[in-house]
């Protein structure tokens, strides 16, 4: 039988449960103490009630589980201390479109999505057992499921021709491999991984110029044990650099800017020559997720969570440039996904605190899909409220400024064990 996550379970009895029963203004992040942090409140994200954040926000897609707001009075009696700290009045932008992506086919429980821009326009989404190609009108153009219904995790890149470069399970969770695709998804051959191990497992991908730079888990070159590893391969596969430590844990967090200075695991290197240029630490927050800045910004830009979902924009050499914190009304607020918009601002995507009731109770998730536009000082230009059951996990910007953010929402579908499903879904935004 299927259990709830106990995080999930712990975090949705916290944020929505508790306030009712006890009258709680407040409860911290379940994954802050997981990140070092302790969730409490600060004075950036304390304010007077006056129920501006109240509002659900803005409907998903049909099959998304529909959120009701609280009123004034429940909310009252709840002690809902709503925020007026930064970005609590930034004016919501209404999402372009919205494109219902299908449901989660995942034998693990996982869910999170990534996405890449396509050179001819739109996007190319990645999640365990979805991958799609979508063009700036929301029409979906192909689809490839079946690719990668069977991993833990799903990446890929595009390159500049528009191929792609997929890693694939052949079975639930083993003998990954990546495979190349042409722009209309169709395989064209298998990419061949320089890897000392063939159960090392690939846990992030981005493009550098034309070669690919992977984080991956790879034997140790003393084939003692498996060891974070920052690997950098030309188009052909050729290795160009490798890098490995068996201190460092998270092979999962990666980034490069177009410079070429790279964010692997909390280091920042030389994506050329793998010369240890520093760290990137947070003030407040740590790393959730982190990207490079494009062409002309030399900058990581950062999302996280101390309670408040945290956005901060750091120096190519590691120097803080300015940390923001996001409260809605106390607590279980998470920076999941981030954008450069290349101009040294950022887009943050993540999950806030929910304070809407249900017509069913939620299952999979404890908040509702948030999405923030930062400028290049950290001043908050535009939001958007997602009236979902779900998270937001990915973002990019295109070059005439569009947003496209992609996610998951519990669903009204049931499956056969008496479970809602979850869906996979996108929008785009044109600011």
């Amino acid at each position: 039988m299927r259990t709830q996550p106990s995080r999930s379970l712990l975090a949705h009895a916290c944020g929505v449960l508790l306030p009712l029963v006890f009258g709680l203004s407040a409860c911290a992040d379940p994954g802050a103490e997981e990140d070092g942090e302790s969730g409490d409140e600060t004075e950036e994200s304390g304010g007077e009630w006056d129920g501006r954040c109240l509002d659900v926000g803005s409907p998903l897609v049909d099959r998304a589980k529909e959120i009701t707001p609280l009123s004034e009075a429940t909310a009252e009696l709840m002690g809902v201390v709503c925020s007026t700290g930064w970005a609590s009045d930034a004016p919501m932008l209404e999402a372009s479109w919205s494109l219902d992506l299908g449901l989660i086919s995942s034998p693990y429980g996982s869910s999170s999505t990534q996405m890449a821009l396509h050179p001819d326009g739109g996007v190319v989404v990645f999640g365990v057992g979805v991958l799609a190609r979508v063009d700036a009108q929301g029409q979906a153009l192909w689809s490839r499921p079946e690719l990668t219904a069977n991993g833990w995790i799903a990446m890929g890149v595009v390159e500049a021709d528009g191929t792609l470069l997929v890693p694939s399970y052949e079975e639930q969770g083993l003998n990954q491999r990546v495979l190349r695709l042409d722009a209309e998804g169709n395989e064209i051959d298998e990419f061949v991984v320089p890897l000392n191990d063939p159960s090392a497992e690939i846990s992030a991908m981005v493009r550098w110029g034309s070669d690919v730079v992977m984080g991956l888990y790879d034997l140790s070159a003393s084939d003692q044990w498996f060891e974070a590893t920052f690997l950098r391969v030309s188009s052909d596969g050729e290795e160009l650099l490798r890098k490995s430590n068996e201190q460092l844990f998270q092979a999962n967090l990666l980034a490069v800017t177009d410079a070429g200075n790279a964010f692997f695991s909390g280091s920042l290197l030389a994506a050329e020559n793998g010369a240890v240029l520093g760290t990137i630490v947070p003030s407040a927050g740590g790393v959730r997720a982190i990207v490079g800045g494009g062409p002309g910004d030399d900058a990581f830009y950062v999302a996280g969570s101390s309670g408040d979902l945290t956005v901060s924009s750091f120096s190519s050499f590691g120097v803080e440039r300015w940390l923001q914190r996001y409260d809605r009304a106390g607590g279980s607020d998470v920076g999941l996904g981030i954008a450069s918009t290349g101009d040294g601002g950022a887009v943050v995507v993540g999950s806030e605190r929910l304070l809407g009731s249900l017509s069913e109770g939620g299952w999979w998730f404890f908040g509702q899909p948030t999405v923030i536009a930062v400028g290049s000082e950290g001043e908050a230009l535009w939001r958007d409220r997602i009236a979902a059951l779900g998270e937001a996990h990915a973002a990019v910007v295109d070059e005439s400024g569009a947003v496209y953010v992609a996610g998951v929402a519990e669903s009204t579908e049931i499956d056969d064990e008496d479970y809602p499903e979850r869906l996979y879904w996108l929008r785009r935004y044109d600011p």
